[in-house]
Order: structure tokens, then C-alpha cells, then sequence
């Protein structure tokens, strides 16, 4: 789903959920495209927002 006021701020915005994600683990990286990506910890990404910047 998009945000109709991505554009306005020449951002986009995208929201979406990774299902069945196991859980109990140390850490979770978290990897858009060919990007290097981000390490979390489980609490960090239980039921709260996380922000992508991708440049």
C-alpha cells in the first residue's frame, strides 16, 4: 500500500509485513535489494514501524 502523500515530499512510501518470520533468534538482518542492510534485535521489529532510507 502507498501513502497518497509520498510525492508530495518527492519520498515513497511503501508499508508491508514479512509473515512467518521465526522467532527466538539473536539477531535479524534486514536486507532491501542490493543494499547492505541492518541488524535488529527481535524486539526492535516486534509490532512496531521500522524506517528504510534507501539513497
Amino acid at each position: 500500500m502507498t501513502d497518497g502523500r509520498a510525492l508530495m515530499d518527492g519520498m515513497c512510501r511503501f508499508w508491508f509485513a514479512v509473515r512467518d518470520v521465526p522467532t527466538g533468534q539473536d539477531r535479524y538482518r534486514v536486507r532491501v535489494a542490493d543494499r547492505d542492510g541492518r541488524v535488529y534485535g527481535e524486539a526492535e521489529l516486534e509490532g512496531t514501524l521500522v524506517t528504510f532510507h534507501l539513497r
